[in-house]
C-alpha cells in the first residue's frame, strides 16, 4: 500500500465521496523528525496535515477560496505560501521537486473545477 492509499484511509471520514488525493508532499524531517507535516493536494482543495502523537490537525483550503499560491525557493528547500481571504499559510521545508509537483497538481485541479 502506497503513501497516498495509506493517507486516504486515514482521511476517509474527512474527504468528500467524490474527492481524490492527487499528490502528497512531505515536509523536511529536519524540522520535525517524529511527525513531519504534509501538504495534500486533492481534486477539491489543499489540505495541510499536522500529525500528532494522538490524532492530527487538518487545515483545508478549497481551490475557489485560494487567491494566490506561490513558491519561495531557497538554497536547499522550498516553501509554499497559500493565500486565502483572511489567511496566509506558510508550508516550510518542502523539496524543490515536491513544491513544483504541488503547484502542478493544484493548477490542474483548479482548471478542472
Amino acid at each position: 500500500m502506497g503513501k497516498v492509499e495509506r493517507l486516504a484511509k486515514k482521511l476517509k471520514n474527512y474527504l468528500a465521496t467524490d474527492e481524490n488525493i492527487l499528490y502528497v508532499a512531505d515536509t523536511s524531517p529536519f524540522k520535525d523528525a517524529v511527525y513531519p507535516p504534509q501538504l495534500i493536494v486533492t481534486t477539491q482543495r489543499l489540505i495541510f496535515r499536522i500529525p500528532k502523537a494522538i490524532g492530527q490537525q487538518l487545515e483545508d483550503y478549497p481551490y475557489e477560496s485560494i487567491v494566490n499560491l506561490q513558491i519561495d525557493e531557497g538554497l536547499m528547500f522550498s516553501n509554499i505560501i497559500i493565500k486565502a481571504p483572511g489567511v496566509e499559510r506558510l508550508v516550510e521545508g518542502l523539496s524543490k521537486k515536491e513544491a513544483q509537483e504541488v503547484m502542478k497538481y493544484a493548477r490542474e485541479a483548479q482548471k478542472s473545477q
